[in-house]
C-alpha cells in the first residue's frame, strides 16, 4: 500500500525517464468516455497599449483605460501597477 502512495506522488515526467507507466486514471484511450467540463467564458478585452503611452487624453485612451481597469479588477492575479491606470 504505501508503494501505491509513493507511485502517485511522482509526476508523470518522472514516471516516463523511468520507464514507468502512468495510473491508469492518468490514461485516456480511445472509447473511453470524457466527461466534459465547461466553465462559462468572459471575453478577454484586447487593449491597444500604444494609446495609453500618450500624455495627453483622448476618448479612445479613455475606452483602453476602462478596458484594462475592468480587466485588472476581474483577474485580481493579473500583475499590475495603479500608477499605470492612472487613478
Amino acid at each position: 500500500m504505501a508503494g501505491a502512495g509513493i507511485f502517485l506522488s511522482k509526476r508523470v515526467q518522472e514516471l516516463v525517464l523511468n520507464g514507468e507507466e502512468p495510473p491508469a486514471s492518468y490514461i485516456c484511450r480511445d472509447g473511453d468516455s470524457i466527461q466534459e467540463v465547461s466553465a462559462p467564458l468572459s471575453p478577454v478585452p484586447i487593449i491597444d497599449l500604444s494609446l495609453l503611452s500618450s500624455s495627453t487624453l483622448c476618448a479612445k485612451q479613455e475606452e483602453e483605460l476602462h478596458k484594462l481597469r475592468s480587466l485588472t479588477s476581474v483577474t485580481p492575479s493579473l500583475p499590475y501597477n495603479k500608477e499605470w491606470l492612472f487613478i
